[in-house]
């Protein structure tokens, strides 16, 4: 599973996410040339988030992925999504 993302907002500290309400890991901030090319005035600014991880351990059948983003002021948002494991 893949999941990229951007932000604007540099008040984030860190972004979180979980399977199945189990804490996975943070997400790392990368480089996204992609939005780059679409938002010129957003150059060299490492908006980007990736993730990518290996479901082929998960059991068949729906799971729940969970993302928090903590900010720095110690905030918190999050947005949470079902997904179908099929191996």
């Amino acid at each position: 599973m893949n999941i990229k993302a951007w932000s604007y907002d540099h008040g984030i500290q860190t972004i979180q996410f979980y399977i199945d309400g189990i804490f996975q890991g943070e997400i790392s901030r990368v480089k996204r040339s992609d939005i780059e090319e679409l938002y010129t005035e957003y150059l060299n600014m490492d908006l980007g988030y990736e993730l990518s991880y290996d479901i082929s351990s998960l059991s068949e059948g729906i799971h729940s992925l969970e993302i928090i983003t903590i900010g720095v002021d110690e905030s918190e948002k999050s947005q949470a999504l079902e997904f179908i494991v099929s191996n």
